[in-house]
């Protein structure tokens, strides 16, 4: 019977390469939101962070915050700023407030798209009538 700690240790020893911390820091500094939801692209970051608890390349709280938002998509950081979310300094409470407003920007971008595909539509049908005529 192996304590945790013990346990880690030959873990580490036997299973994880070398210089697997520095390659998940690596990776973890190396992510940006891209074409995911804000609320993906934070759990990825988070579930990544955690397999680096105990260790010094670990980020504490502010500095997860300050990465996930020096790399989501522009447009939402724009929007986070004109709505002073940015200005939220409670981790938890901005991580709630932007995933409110990414949902929100993504349900709006989905309903113009909705508008514009039955615009395209209905162009299309009106021409075709017309060719009938």
């Amino acid at each position: 019977m192996l304590t945790f700690d013990t346990f880690m240790i030959e873990f580490h020893a036997s299973f994880l390469l070398d210089n697997w911390e520095e390659d998940t820091l690596s990776n973890i500094l190396s992510l940006s939101q891209g074409n995911q939801t804000f609320w993906s692209f934070a759990i990825s970051m988070q579930s990544k962070n955690a397999l680096l608890v105990n260790m010094p390349s670990h980020l504490d709280t502010e500095k997860l915050h300050n990465q996930l938002q020096a790399n989501i998509t522009p447009y939402l950081k724009v929007c986070c700023h004109h709505d002073k979310i940015d200005a939220i300094t409670d981790f938890q409470m901005w991580l709630k407030n932007v995933r409110c407003l990414d949902e929100l920007l993504t349900m709006e971008r989905k309903g113009v798209e909705a508008m514009m595909k039955a615009g395209r539509d209905t162009s299309h049908n009106n021409a075709a009538l017309t060719e009938l005529s």
